[in-house]
Formats: C-alpha cells, structure tokens, sequence
C-alpha cells in the first residue's frame, strides 16, 4: 500500500484559551471574555502560561496519510453529520444549554456579541430530534404569569426564580436544578444571568449552599455566586 507524507500544524482557538483561562483564574467570567479580541484573550493566556507562549502554534509533525478508500456518499455525509453533532462544543464552553427563547441569556447576550457563534448554535440545535412537549396541567392566563425576576412562572426560568426568591433556606445546587426540572450547567447559568443582569445578589456557603441576600444573611467568609463553579467528576 503506497503511502504520502504531510505535515500538519495545530493552532489553539480563543475558545481553547478561554477554557484554559477560567480554569486556572476566577478574576475573569466568561461573558467578559466572550467580549474581548482574540489579541486581548491571548495576552492574558499569555500571562497565566507563559511556557505556552512560543507555543501557540505548534511545530510541524509529519503524519502518513493512507490512499483514499472508495466509500459510498450517503455513507460518508451520514458519520460526518453524526461526528458533527457529538464533537461540537459552543463557544461558551458549556453543552446542551442553548435557548432560543427570547428572554434567555443566548439571545440577550450571546446573539448580541457573537452574533456567528450563535447562529452555530442555533443550527446544532435545530439538527437534534426533538422531544415530545410533555403535557401539563395548566390554568387559564398562566402563559401571562411572570417570577420575581420577569421570567415565565412555568418555564425553567421561572422555576429558577422561584426556588431562590421563596426559598426557606439556602439550598443546592442540585435542589434548585431538580425544582426547576434542568441541568446543572443551565441551572447555574441562569443564576449567574440573574446576579449580572438583573443585579440580584446571590451568595453561597462555604457548603455551597446558594442564597438571596433579601432572605438570607451574608456570613463573611460567604462567597459571590460568580466564583461558583460545578465540580466535575
């Protein structure tokens, strides 16, 4: 089998940089820098990494590259579309949290800043099979009915709304994403979106217990709810 020989050089993306960033620092948030060019997102990777600097783009390697094997089209366009649809990553970094509804923090912010990034997203969303709408018990007008925060009472949202501004007690991250029937990256979004937006003041515990301050009382070694970050594995 005759083989070819090529080269191949890798440069990170701003998306990359961003990911690594907040990992390694809480001075910045993500919608800051969603806002910033790549030059400025850079300059401060440069910071946190600097052994990572003259590596950007990384060096050549050679790789072999096999003859091409006759495969059918339909076969071909099939596993690229289902590759496409696992391996994509939005640019906020955070998976199956895309809404398109009007009031959500996709439109207000990611649409207005990253117009392309959005519509990406978009298009992904539009290409998964949809659920079927569970029904619910609703009563006349509640289509009207809107939380604390100006969110549909009965969407995600809303629900979201309610569990802090009634809450009885600080509560979980994870009680407040079970009351509101969504995950937790959207859960957290969407609290992080309320302390930004609507300049509503939500704290939590040194056990992660999140609060409104109008309700709860801040303890002072108590944290603002943009330093909260979903512990992984």
């Amino acid at each position: 089998m005759t083989t070819t020989t090529t080269t191949a050089t890798a440069a990170i993306t701003k998306k990359d940089m961003m990911s690594a960033i907040l990992k390694d620092s809480d001075q910045y948030t993500k919608a800051k820098l969603r806002k910033m060019n790549i030059d400025d997102v850079r300059s401060i990777y440069n910071e946190y990494f600097p052994q990572q600097q003259d590596s950007l783009e990384s060096p050549p390697e050679e790789i072999t590259v096999e003859p091409e094997k006759t495969v059918a089209k339909d076969v071909i366009v099939k596993e690229t579309e289902e590759k496409t649809a696992e391996d994509f990553i939005p640019f906020c970094t955070i998976p199956d949290v895309f809404d398109p509804s009007p009031n959500s923090e996709c439109v207000t912010l990611c649409l207005k800043d990253n117009p392309e990034e959005f519509e990406k997203c978009q298009k992904h969303f539009d290409s998964k099979p949809k659920k079927a709408a569970k029904k619910r018990a609703t009563t006349s007008g509640s289509r009207g009915v809107k939380s604390k925060w100006g969110h549909v009472l009965n969407s995600q949202a809303g629900k979201i709304d309610t569990a802090i501004s009634e809450a009885k007690e600080p509560l979980s991250l994870e009680e407040i994403a079970e009351f509101a029937e969504a995950r937790l990256p959207r859960t957290l979004a969407h609290i992080k979106y309320l302390s930004t937006n609507h300049d509503v003041r939500i704290n939590f515990t040194k056990d992660r217990l999140i609060y409104w301050e109008e309700l709860f009382a801040s303890e002072p070694d108590d944290s603002d709810i943009s330093l909260y970050k979903i512990k992984r594995g």
